[in-house]
């Protein structure tokens, strides 16, 4: 029981974490693309920003659903 407890504990820290970088990493890109002096890396920055913030809406149990929301975003295009 004590070891169930312990690998739950840990798979929330890194849940966590990934959803810390995330979300930095998504901060990040929405900055540069303010800056970007460039119309389509400024566009470009946004959509990887939006696809972090995406990717941590979408997934209640990181893992679960291991499909990019952009593939699937990319394919209802198509």
């Amino acid at each position: 029981m004590g070891r169930m407890l312990k690998d739950k504990k840990n798979m929330l820290i890194n849940r966590l974490k990934i959803i810390h970088y995330i979300t930095d990493m998504s901060k990040q890109m929405s900055q540069m693309a303010r800056q970007a002096h460039s119309p389509l890396l400024a566009l470009l920055l946004d959509m990887v920003a939006k696809e972090g913030q995406s990717i941590i809406n979408n997934s209640e149990g990181l893992g679960e659903d291991s499909t990019p929301t952009m593939t699937h975003n990319r394919q209802s295009v198509e």
